[in-house]
């Protein structure tokens, strides 16, 4: 399990120690045989698929016509971390699209897992790589999920054709590229559960109280406001529009 930053660019042929090819049928919503990962399943580190023709894994099936959901699990230490981040590249192999394809979080080793990003390659060009930046952070806070030290990040893609294809009526799958996790170790508290910061009113139709007690009043203390979809208001911190949003504070000893 890998602990603090991670990086993987698969140029070495193989998946780090911290990968998992698990079955997929408790985040399939397709109750049925074919909701797992079977022999015909790819999840594999190969040549000549990645960025610049280099290693990447694939993501898919070997044959045609038979439904199956494959999962690549990273098993991650995020206890005590904040704002992790992560990137990565993916390229869409004439991908179907199924609502089962995206990004899942569990907190708890990989017992139960929740659903925190779609892909949607109906826009994206085909056999391209684009990169994508998921705020870890933020979506844990956004879905009730902690930084635990059993924390298990899911790529997953749901599909019934393969790769030898040349359109979006006979192949789907997709190419994974340089997985990177970015974090802050911290050794601090959560604030939120204890009496040394309170924020008031909750909810509010105007102005919202930020508290400070005199215990954490010798740290540097961050603020950010987020949306509900964990994105950062860089904008402007005034007159926001009606709406949910997410405080995110944390406390850096000074």
């Amino acid at each position: 399990m890998s602990q603090g930053d991670f990086e993987d660019d698969f140029d070495n042929g193989l998946l780090k120690e911290s990968w998992a090819w698990n079955f997929a049928d408790e985040t399939s919503t397709i109750s049925s045989n074919f909701a797992i990962t079977s022999p015909m399943s790819i999840i594999e580190v190969q040549d000549g698929i990645g960025i610049n023709n280099t290693y990447g894994v694939a993501i898919g099936r070997r044959c045609d016509n038979v439904f199956t959901t494959n999962a690549l699990d990273l098993h991650l230490n995020l206890l005590n971390q904040t704002d992790v981040e992560m990137t990565f590249w993916i390229a869409d192999s004439f991908d179907e699209t199924d609502n089962d394809d995206g990004i899942y979080f569990s907190d708890d080793g990989g017992s139960s897992f929740i659903k925190v990003f779609d892909f949607d390659f109906s826009t994206s060009p085909n056999n391209v790589f684009e990169e994508y930046q998921i705020p870890i952070s933020a979506l844990m806070t956004t879905n009730g999920l902690e930084p635990t030290e059993n924390f298990v990040i899911r790529f997953q893609q749901r599909g019934e054709d393969d790769f030898s294809g040349n359109s979006a009526t006979n192949e789907d799958g997709f190419y994974l590229d340089d997985v990177n996790i970015t974090g802050m170790t911290t050794s601090i508290e959560d604030i939120s559960k204890s009496k040394s910061l309170v924020i008031f009113p909750n909810p509010s139709s105007d102005i919202v109280n930020i508290e400070i007690k005199n215990d954490i009043s010798n740290q540097s203390v961050r603020i950010e406001i987020l949306d509900i979809l964990g994105n950062q208001i860089h904008s402007r911190i005034r007159n926001l529009s009606n709406g949910e949003y997410l405080l995110d504070i944390s406390t850096i000893p000074t």
